[in-house]
Formats: structure tokens, sequence, C-alpha cells
């Protein structure tokens, strides 16, 4: 036979929840809990109803640490499934907190998705890394991801190149356009988009020809120091090259650093 123990007493905390003192043991009751029992002072209680009444407990902080992370609205209903899941191993207790949250509103990932593309269409992200996100580390489901449009890419990826252009300044125009290029797939642009924008792309050709001088010179003189004149100037050339300097001008440069 199922044992039972009395209420000796029952307090109210400033939160609104219940203390109750079950002989040497007392439970702190949420108010939603508190009522679904009719409990007072002097009544014996089951070891079930116990029992029962510390998983009502448990399910209810669950819930409003699922409350607290999808009220951030920064949560997919993947990502508050994992984390609830962290708190424990109970499945269904999580999968309840879930329905929860989708019946008050609380989940919804159709407008997450749509909130999270626009967030990271503003900060210059383009389609495939949003959607890419969405699908493998959010988990939004393919219907979702499917429903979104993207109208703007070019526009995107075109804030996103005048924002990094400056990062290449030091190099050759057709290395600058390579690795733009390279950032902007990397950035999650079709191929089309990149180099749709990089047309955008400004070279200052005073500059450039400073630039190349420069690293012509220390090149050379860092190859001089292993080989002979023909050998060093020949490695000089093949460096410059991979660096997107036309033959032209390398050769150009070479001449004048042997003038000089």
């Amino acid at each position: 036979m199922t044992g039972k123990r009395e209420i000796v007493e029952i307090k109210f905390n400033k939160k609104g929840q219940a203390v109750v003192q079950f002989g040497a043991e007392s439970l702190t009751i949420p108010p939603n809990v508190f009522t679904n029992y009719y409990l007072f002072e002097g009544k014996e209680i089951s070891e079930d109803d116990i029992k029962k009444i510390k998983k009502e407990i448990s399910n209810e902080t669950l819930y409003k640490y699922g409350l607290r992370l999808a009220c951030k609205m920064s949560y997919s209903t993947k990502e508050v499934r994992d984390k609830l899941n962290a708190k424990g191993d109970d499945k269904l207790a999580t999968k309840a907190v879930i329905n929860r949250l989708k019946e008050a509103g609380f989940l919804d990932d159709e407008s997450y998705a749509l909130e999270y593309k626009e967030e990271k269409e503003k900060a210059c992200f383009g389609k495939n890394r949003i959607l890419d996100a969405l699908r493998f580390d959010k988990g939004v489901s393919d219907s979702i991801i499917n429903s979104l449009r993207f109208k703007d890419e070019e526009e995107h990826a075109s804030r996103y190149l005048h924002a990094i252009e400056n990062k290449y300044s030091r190099i050759s125009y057709q290395e600058k356009k390579r690795k733009v290029h390279d950032s902007l797939i990397r950035r999650g642009f079709d191929g089309h988009v990149a180099y749709s924008v990089l047309n955008e792309l400004t070279t200052n050709k005073s500059e450039e020809k400073k630039n190349l001088e420069k690293i012509a010179f220390n090149t050379l003189n860092k190859y001089k120091a292993k080989y002979n004149e023909r050998e060093a100037r020949q490695k000089t050339f093949e460096s410059l090259m991979r660096k997107g300097y036309s033959s032209k001008d390398i050769i150009r440069t070479l001449e004048d650093l042997a003038n000089d």
C-alpha cells in the first residue's frame, strides 16, 4: 500500500509560489500547478501524488525556460528543442513544451525564417549562405525555406563589395578582383551575382604602380640572395605574375629597377 504524508504547513513566497511542507521535505509549487491539487494544511497526500506534483513542477520549469528562449525571437524550433533536450532526457516533456509554445504563438518557424533572412541581408549575406544556415543549423523545413524570395542580391553584394574593397588596396587589380569574387562566393552569393558587381571595383593606376615597384624590389632582392641575376629576375617575374600583375607591367618595372 502506498504511504501518505501529512501537509504540515503551506506558505506563499513573494513570487506567489506555494511552499508546501511534507514533514521534513518541502516543495515550492508554481501557482498553476498548485491549483491542480486541493492542498491544505493537515491533508494527507499520497507518494504517488507527490511524484505527480514533482513531475508537473519539472515540466513547468522546463516550459518557463523554453518560453524565455522563444521570447528572445532568436531561436528556431529546432534550436529551442535542442536546448530543452540538453536540460534533461525527457523527450515527451520537451515535445509537450514545444507544442505549448507553438500553440501560444511563441514558436513560428515561418516568421523566424523571414526575420532571419532580412537580418542577414542587412548584414550583406547572400542567398546561399542564408539558406544553408536555415536548413542545416536552424532546422527550418524545406517548405518554409522554399517559400523565401530573394530579390535584391546584387544590391547586397554591391554593399559588401564596397565594404571590403579597401582591404585589398595594396594588391594588383586582377588579384583584387579574384579575392573579392571569392569573398562574395563565401558570403553566399551566386557566381553570376559576384561577376556582375565586380565591375564596380575601382583601381588607382598610380597607387598600383607604386605597389608593384615596391613588391618587385623586395622580391628581387630576396631571390638575389639565393640565385644569380637572371634566375632572380625570372623567379621575381613568375611571383608577380601569380599575384595578378600583367607581364607588360612586370617587365617594365624590372627594367626600371635594373636601370636604377
